[in-house]
C-alpha cells in the first residue's frame, strides 16, 4: 500500500475511506487494524462530516502495511463538541506527535514518516480525553515547482493580484497561501487546480508573500515551494507630496488638516506620544479628518501621508503641545510597610 485514508469511528465510511470500528482487529490479509477493542463516539456537528466522529485511541495502536520509503501522514485529533481540551499524543514508526485541541474542534497534524519494515504503525499513548478521527497517508513524490509570476492591478477600487505558472506534471492541484505583512499573519489559503490564481482581496500599497505548492494524494504539500513578494502598486515612483499640516484642540478631540497630495486615493492619519511608536488612527479620503477621545495634558505626535497608486507619500508630522495641566494621578492610600511592636 503507497496510500491510505481511514475514517476512525462508529458511522458509516466517507466516500473513499475505510472505516476503522472499535472492533476493527488487526488482520495481516486486509493489511490494517486495531490492536485491541476501543469505543466510539458520533457528533450531529462539525465543519467536516469525516471528523464528526472518532474512536478513544488511549493505550491503543493501529497498524497499516505500506511499502518502504518515505510518507506524508496526517493524523485528525479531537472532538466537535466536546466540553473540556482534547490531548492526544502518539508515535508513528518512531516519530513523535501531539496535538492538543481546544474546545470544540479538531486539528489536523502532517509528518514525514519512513517505513523500512513494510508497516506504518501508530502507538497513541494514555490522555486526556484522546479522540482519533482519521488518518490519511501517501508516499512521497518528488514534484518540482516551477517559478511563480504575479500582476498586479494596482487601483483606487478593486486592485487584483494575478498569480501564474507552468504545469506540475503529476500534481493533483496546487495550495496558495498569503502571508499578510501587515497583520503579521497567513491570511488566506486557496486550493486550485488549474495553474493560476486571481486575488481580488488585496489593500492598495499593502505587502504580501504568496506561496504556491503542488499537492499530490490526499492533497498533501510537496516540499518544493515557490515565495513571491508583491507590493500593490503600479511600479511607478511616487511623485506626490503633502506641504503642511496643522492641528487644533477643541475639548475632548482633534482637527487635523493638510494640504492635499496629487493622485491620493486616500490619506493614512496617524497618531503617536512623542518617544512612541505610531498608531494609525483613520483613513480619510478628504484632505481633514476630526479625532474624538484624545488626552489634553498630553503632547502628542501627528502624521499623515497620501496613498497613491505608486505608494504612500513620506509622512508630514505636526507635534500638538497639552492644552491642560497633567491630571494627579489616582493612588490608593496603603498601609503594608513593617510594623513594629513590643514583645516580652
Amino acid at each position: 500500500m503507497r496510500e491510505g485514508s481511514f475514517d476512525f469511528g462508529v458511522k458509516p465510511p466517507e466516500e473513499g475511506y475505510i472505516k476503522i470500528t472499535g472492533k476493527t482487529l488487526y488482520d495481516e490479509g486486509k493489511g490494517y487494524g486495531l490492536d485491541d477493542y476501543a469505543e466510539g463516539e458520533e457528533r450531529k456537528t462539525g465543519d467536516k462530516e469525516l471528523l464528526r466522529d472518532f474512536l478513544y485511541m488511549g493505550g491503543r495502536s493501529f497498524k497499516v502495511k505500506a511499502e518502504n520509503g518515505q510518507y506524508k501522514v496526517r493524523v485528525s485529533t479531537g472532538d466537535y463538541v466536546d466540553e473540556g481540551d482534547a490531548v492526544t499524543a502518539y508515535e508513528i514508526n518512531g516519530v513523535k506527535g501531539a496535538a492538543w485541541v481546544f474546545d470544540s474542534t479538531v486539528q489536523q497534524r502532517v509528518y514525514d514518516v519512513e517505513v523500512t519494515d513494510g508497516y506504518m504503525e501508530f502507538r497513541f499513548f494514555e490522555g486526556k480525553h484522546p479522540a482519533v478521527n482519521a488518518i490519511e497517508f501517501s508516499m512521497n513524490r518528488p514534484l518540482e515547482m516551477t517559478k511563480v509570476t504575479a500582476e498586479v492591478a494596482a487601483l483606487a477600487e478593486g486592485s487584483t493580484v494575478k498569480l501564474a505558472w507552468d504545469k506540475v506534471d503529476g500534481a493533483y492541484g496546487y495550495t496558495v497561501e498569503r502571508y499578510n505583512k501587515q497583520k503579521r499573519d497567513t491570511d488566506l489559503v486557496r486550493e486550485v487546480i488549474t495553474e493560476e490564481f486571481t486575488d481580488t482581496d488585496v489593500i492598495l500599497n499593502d505587502c504580501y508573500e504568496y506561496t504556491v505548492s503542488a499537492m499530490f494524494g490526499h492533497r498533501f504539500l510537496t516540499d518544493s515551494k515557490q515565495v513571491i513578494p508583491v507590493r500593490i502598486v503600479d511600479g511607478n515612483e511616487v511623485s506626490a507630496h503633502i506641504d503642511r499640516i496643522s492641528a487644533s484642540m477643541d475639548g475632548d478631540s482633534v482637527t487635523l488638516d493638510w494640504s492635499a497630495a496629487d493622485g491620493a486615493v486616500w490619506y493614512n492619519v496617524y497618531q503617536k506620544a512623542p518617544y512612541g511608536l505610531y498608531k494609525l488612527i483613520g483613513k480619510p479620503e478628504k484632505n481633514s479628518y476630526i479625532y474624538r477621545d484624545v488626552y489634553p495634558c498630553a503632547d502628542m505626535v501627528y502624521a499623515v501621508e497620501a496613498v497613491t497608486l505608486s505608494g504612500a507619500t513620506k509622512r508630514t508630522e505636526t507635534v500638538l503641545k497639552a492644552s491642560a495641566a497633567p491630571k494627579k494621578r489616582k493612588m490608593e492610600t496603603l498601609d503594608r510597610s513593617l510594623v513594629a511592636m513590643p514583645t516580652e
